[in-house]
């Protein structure tokens, strides 16, 4: 497997995750969670901080990969030719 193919094939899969958290994030943004304090059920929204960092963790994964592409993109040579389409 050529490298182009392999960071291809890595950049599908960190844009389907970003996908994927983009679009189960209004629903999590509506979740709340219950605390008890001061004898008193209060709502509170979750905390989505691991969520945002994976998040921007992954856009800047997608940023690295696409560049990386982009410059062996025309220096590779190979008998097969893929098509990648972003999902």
């Amino acid at each position: 497997m050529s490298r182009l193919t392999r960071l291809a094939a890595r950049l599908a899969q960190v844009q389907a995750r970003i996908a994927e958290i983009e679009d189960a994030y209004p629903t999590l943004a509506k979740m709340k969670s219950y605390s008890k304090g001061f004898g008193e059920l209060a709502a509170t929204y979750q905390d989505f901080g691991p969520l945002a960092a994976e998040y921007r963790q992954l856009l800047d994964q997608e940023d690295a990969l696409s560049e990386q592409i982009e410059l062996i993109n025309g220096t590779e040579t190979s008998s097969s030719v893929a098509t990648f389409c972003v999902p």
